[in-house]
């Protein structure tokens, strides 16, 4: 199977796929090894998990990180989270400066919901 340029060659790997755009999703059998087990996130019942999780309170979409500890909690899963910026001002990521959040996104509330869930002792942020 050839492996597209600038794409990781990773082998025997679990991956789930989160986004609303299922071109990835569609092209998968080209982005992936055959040896990985591929799996999709039903995007479509992205409010239906949202109304599942304890503390999530916006309206705005979820970003692809906060659905992955969202995932993790309702699984009985402790994520150690690393690079998650939770301190008000400036946005980083991974420790890096970054252009503002997507509108679409409440970035605010998602810090908030990490931090209520850190405090609940079901998430891990290391700073």
């Amino acid at each position: 199977m050839k492996i597209q340029k600038n794409h990781l060659n990773l082998r025997n790997q679990k991956i789930l796929y989160i986004g609303p755009d299922e071109g990835p999703w569609n092209k998968r059998q080209q982005n992936a090894h055959e040896s990985c087990d591929l799996y999709m996130f039903e995007y479509s019942m992205v409010e239906q998990f949202k109304a599942e999780l304890e503390g999530f309170n916006s309206p705005k979409q979820m970003t692809v990180g906060g659905i992955m500890v969202g995932l993790c909690v309702l699984s009985g899963i402790k994520p150690v989270l690393v690079g998650f910026d939770t301190s008000p001002g400036p946005r980083t990521h991974y420790y890096e400066s970054r252009p503002p959040g997507n509108p679409s996104h409440s970035i605010n509330e998602e810090q908030r919901w990490f931090l209520r869930l850190e405090k609940d002792n079901k998430i891990k942020i290391l700073r």
